[in-house]
């Protein structure tokens, strides 16, 4: 396989959350692409947070697919954040009130590789029943927290109350490790 070749670049959007960039390129095989949109935004983290024998959720709406979903407590990364893994343990902090007392990573991943160069950092942080203690929202976020046994975690999924694609993966990889 060969790279495909960039023939032109332009920005047509950009603002604090996202940048998009009309790109046109020439495949290894001579065809060419006019427009192909390209978004540049800041890597996400997900953390699977686990406290005993419970994994904490958070439900939210979700505009892109304007539908109510649970997720696991994440978020963008922060230029202010001084690596993935601290990012991550503030959302987490910012979303549901935990602080973690040990976490790892389960990986790293494109997001949507292919239109999109952000990567989704996945956490398996384990809380403490005790941890618990006052979230300090972002008053842009409507989030409920639903604190649900680990072995209903793939009924959930089953059913669709989990709606996102990097949550599903996060959850597996978690159940994985933790078997």
């Amino acid at each position: 396989m060969k790279n495909w070749k960039n023939t032109s670049s332009k920005i047509v959007l950009e603002n604090p959350w996202l940048k998009v960039r009309e790109n046109s390129y020439e495949l290894p095989n001579g065809n060419k692409i006019a427009k192909y949109y390209i978004s540049k935004r800041a890597d996400s983290a997900i953390c699977v947070c686990i406290c005993s024998q419970d994994v904490v959720l958070v439900r939210q709406y979700r505009p892109g697919i304007e539908k109510v979903t649970l997720c696991h407590p994440g978020g963008r990364i922060e230029q202010s954040d001084n690596s993935a893994v601290a990012g991550g343990l503030r959302e987490l902090f910012e979303e549901t009130g935990y602080v973690p007392q040990k976490w790892e990573v389960l990986g790293v991943y494109g997001q949507i590789p292919a239109v999109s160069n952000a990567k989704i950092h996945i956490l398996l942080v384990h809380c403490t029943a005790d941890a618990k203690r006052m979230s300090a929202h972002d008053p842009n976020e409507d989030i409920e927290i639903e604190v649900v046994p680990i072995k209903k975690l793939h009924d959930i999924i089953a059913r669709g109350e989990m709606d996102c694609i990097a949550c599903v993966a996060a959850s597996y990889l978690a159940l994985a490790r933790l078997t």
